[in-house]
Formats: structure tokens, sequence, C-alpha cells
């Protein structure tokens, strides 16, 4: 093919006969193009108007489109009317631009003398051709200066209510972008829904299967480290047949699409089985809990005028208990490669982990007071199927530990000698379960992801300021154009749903992202340290902030 294609039309009617289906071909496009013009045209109920043009931006001469043709050979009888320079219609509209090329240069303070009086003048014409509600908005638009949008304190509390609900990644939504926040909780705008397997659905497949997976370790007396991978294999298949059949005849609208989405799925989770039993056997830790259940709740002043309370859902609390010490571990399940970043948990772009560790403490002091509890580690588990290479490799039963070194947790872990023996027992230099690698001197290596125990009391203090942070930026009516950048790559535009209703533009004055410098892991700790002592604690003001586990668990 021309266009780089791998097959032709012919391949694939041959391939569609033979059973296999494949995404249409030029030609059926072609018709079912065909057919939505014929929508369109059906639709007007009175009349239609069609218009084309006959040059392009640069003042070449164009084509009119087939579809022109088509419609005069229909009705022979049509009249084609062409605007002419010297119309009405094309002078205003050439007014038009000119103006708003000249405001927008007043507006920047770029504008000459002599242009002055010409701006004044056209304004003036537009006038007379009656056109003064348009001249308005021409105006308007011009001196408009974006990114500082604002609710009144009184609105933001009728619309949000005394009491903000939610979920962690709601203030993530909100780190992201405030205007963004404000159109989803806010308005409450919704995308239509068109059944396809996202791969946010899928997400929710990996967390079902797993959870539902960890409730029949417990019913049939087995642990993530001893089940028999073929046990494992048989329940994932068994799940995922129940998940089919929920979704039922809506699989059908993209069969092939969709069911090789849930194959790739069942490979997916079938390996990461075996990943995860992997992890638990390198370690002392034991699973305490599955899909716990706490909230979060943040009282403005001591008369809970104001208060917000957000839900979250821990995936898996895993402990190790050694005489009256206990060692916590939270680990979320993730469809995508989400990496811990300490810059991004400042900035508020990456709270659920550090919360969660949070609430597992405070929940798990208040049910064993004699205890001393200890964060350990609070990782991401990435739920894939990684290719691995094994260039060098004298025989393939190296793949295995290739594979498990790949399907590392990433995350924090606490750099004690004596917890990081907990996590992986037969660690030397370099674990294949979690993010250390250790130096000749014994210090954790550069990119691994250790901490001291000191450290995940500060970033759990410092969460608990940004909560409160964030949450009076809401109430107080803060939805500001205003998407974070960082990285030059990665911006709260690029997956957000609104990109269509916001408007947001770089080009129109007082509209820029809001960039989130790369600084390393030190600045990062030494920010959050003069932050959680700074004067004016929360709890001095009237303030307070506690976690608790939901009701029934």
């Amino acid at each position: 093919s021309t266009k780089g294609g791998m097959i032709s039309d012919m391949d694939r009617e041959f391939l569609s006969s033979c059973g296999v289906e494949l995404a249409p071909t030029k030609r059926q496009l072609q018709f079912r193009q065909r057919f939505y013009l014929y929508q369109q045209l059906t639709k007007p109920s009175e009349r239609l108007y069609l218009s084309y043009a006959l040059m392009d931006n640069a003042e070449k001469e164009i084509r009119p489109s087939y579809f022109v043709g088509t419609v005069r050979n229909l009705f022979p009888g049509l009249e084609v009317r062409k605007i002419t320079a010297d119309s009405d219609a094309e002078h205003i509209s050439e007014l038009f631009s000119q103006c708003a090329v000249l405001l927008r240069k007043h507006t920047e303070g770029i504008l000459k003398e002599q242009e002055t009086s010409r701006l004044y003048i056209m304004l003036f014409t537009l006038q007379q051709y009656g056109s003064l509600e348009m001249v308005n908005t021409l105006v308007e638009e011009a001196f408009l200066s974006g990114g500082n949008e604002r609710l009144d304190a009184q609105i933001a509390s009728k619309l949000y209510g005394s009491v903000l609900y939610g979920s962690i990644s709601r203030l993530e939504q909100y780190a992201a972008c405030p205007y963004s926040h404000f159109l989803k909780y806010g308005l409450g705008l919704r995308e239509p829904k068109e059944f396809v397997l996202e791969s946010a659905d899928v997400g929710n497949i990996f967390h079902d299967v797993l959870a539902g997976f960890g409730k029949d370790l417990e019913q049939d007396g087995y642990t993530w480290k001893d089940f028999p991978l073929s046990y494992g294999e048989e329940k994932v298949s068994r799940r995922l047949a129940f998940i089919r059949e929920q979704y039922g005849d809506e699989l059908l609208l993209d069969k092939a699409r969709n069911g090789y989405a849930l194959s790739r799925a069942e490979r997916i989770l079938k390996r990461s089985l075996q990943v995860l039993q992997k992890h638990m056997q390198a370690g002392e830790f034991t699973t305490y809990g599955l899909e716990i259940d706490f909230d979060v709740s943040c009282e403005w002043n001591a008369t809970r005028e104001l208060m917000m309370r957000l839900q979250g859902r821990i995936d898996r609390l895993d402990v190790s208990v050694a005489e009256d010490d206990m060692y916590v571990k939270v680990v979320d399940y993730k469809s995508g490669n989400k990496q811990l970043e300490l810059d991004c948990v400042y900035a508020g772009l990456q709270m659920q982990l550090v919360v969660y560790m949070d609430s597992a403490v405070k929940m798990l002091k208040e049910r064993y007071p004699k205890k001393n509890i200890h964060p350990a580690a609070m990782f991401y588990y990435r739920v894939a199927d990684p290719v691995v290479s094994v260039e060098g490799a004298e025989n393939f039963e190296e793949l295995p530990d290739a594979l498990l070194k790949e399907q590392r947790s990433r995350g924090l872990l606490n750099c004690d000698p004596k917890i990081v023996h907990l996590l992986d027992k037969d660690m030397e230099t370099a674990s294949k379960v979690i993010p250390l690698t250790l130096k000749k001197d014994g210090s954790p290596a550069k990119g691994s992801g250790a901490c001291t125990e000191e450290q995940f009391t500060i970033m759990q203090e410092f969460m608990q300021h940004k909560l409160y942070e964030m949450g009076k930026e809401i109430v107080t009516g803060h939805i500001e154009k205003s998407p974070y950048t960082r990285k030059s790559q990665e911006d709260g535009c690029t997956y957000c749903p609104y990109k269509g209703v916001c408007g947001f533009d770089e080009k129109q004055y007082g509209y820029q992202k809001r960039q989130i410098e790369p600084v390393s892991a030190e600045e990062v700790w030494q920010k959050m340290q003069e932050i959680c002592h700074q004067e004016g604690d929360l709890r001095s003001n009237g303030s307070n902030i506690y976690s608790r586990p939901a009701k029934g668990y």
C-alpha cells in the first residue's frame, strides 16, 4: 500500500471470508461516510444551506468537494450564488478580521500611532453597519485575560455543599487543573457513554479479579505464598468468564477488539499471579486485608461549618509482626506504567499512596494500641506482561529473573536494614522484587526508592497540610484554568476530557500552564520538612484532619 498498510483491501476481503474480523476497508469507510452525509442532508425540515470555498488560506484556488458535484447532479436546477468582494458580507468580514488584529496589538502594547486612528474608524464603520453587539463582543474578547477565574465563596459553598465528598483522585485532579475539577465536580459534566473497553475499564477488571482472587485464597485455605499456579489460573479464568457474562451483548459492539482485550487481560493476570507470589515469598509479610475502605476527614473550624470527607480503598495491606513491632506495607495495583515521584507528591499530583499509608498506620494504631506501628513500604504494582530482553543469556532459565526484575514494585520503602530484610530476605546488593539497589558501603544507590522512617512521618504530616490547603482553595472558589506542565512532555491537558469545553489557549493573553520545576529528592524532603515546621499548625487554628476505617470493616 502507498500509505504503508500491511495488507491490501483484497487481502482484507479474503480474510473476512475466512471468518477473520478486521477493521473496515477503504471502500467500506467510503460508503459509511456517504451514509453519514445522507443522514445530515435529510435532517433539516425546512431549508438546507451548503457552502464551499474557492480558495484556501494561502489564496490558492481549490476544487470543490466531490459532494458538491453529486448534489448539483441530483438537483440540476440549484442556483449557486458566489459571494463577491463587493458584497456587504465580505466587507464586514474583512473589517472584523482587521479589527481583531489591531485590537490584539493594542492589548499587547505594540499598536502604532497611525494604526490607532485606523482602528477607531473601522470600529465606527462596523457600528454603522448595525453590528454594535458584535463589536462589543470583539472588544471584550480582545481584552479578555484568561487564567484568573474565581467563584464567590458563597456560590462555591452552594455548589459543593458544606461538606466536600469525593476521593483522593478528586484532589489529584484539582492539582492537575482547578478548572477541570470545577467542570467535573462542580458542574457535573460527563462524556457521552460509549461502550469500548478502554484502559480504565481494563484496569477495573484487573482490580476486580485480583481482589476476588484474594477472597478465593481465604475461602480455600491458601495464602499468596503457597497457592498452586494451576489453581490461580483456574480462578482467573472463572472470574473473567463471570465478567464476560456481566458485560453480555455489549461486547458484541466490537467483539473482535474487546475479545482480544479480555484474552490479553487473562494472560496478564495469570502472569501477574506468579510475580505477586514471588514478591510475597521473598519477604516476611502476610496479607492483612484486601480492598480496605477508609475515609479521610478535614474540619476547618471547631464549629464544623466546613468539612471535607474523602473516601478511599487500599487494594492490599500487608503486615509483618515481630514482638512489640508491626510493620506496614500498602500496595496499589496499576494497569499503567506509574512511578512514585517526590516532586509530584509535593505538587499534589500523587497523593494516593501517602494517604493510604497514613490511614493504614492510624487504623492499626487504633486496633493494636500496644504495638509500635512502623511504615515499611508503599508500592505501586504494575499489572502487566512486559517484553523482556534475553540478549546474551546462555539459556532460558535466566528469563524468569529478568521478568521478575522488570516487574519489581515501585514506590518508597523504609531503608532500615531490618525492614529491608523483611521485604526481601535474600537480597544482597540488588533486589528483584523491591526498588532498592545498595552501593558498596551499604547505602541506597541513586534511583532507589528508599527513605527513613522519619521521612515517612514528614511526608504524612505534609500530606495533611496539602489536604487542608487544597480543600480550602476549592471551597473558596478557585477554578483557574491553570493546567500543570512537567518535563516538557506531561501536562494536565493530555488526558483531560474537557479540552473542548474550557477554551484554554496559551496564545491568549493570561493563559499559561503552571510549570512544575524538576527538583531533587533532597530538595523535596527539605521543603516538606520546612512546611511541617512552619508556625500556625492546622490544629492550633481549630482545624483537624484524621483518618478512620470505613464502618463495617
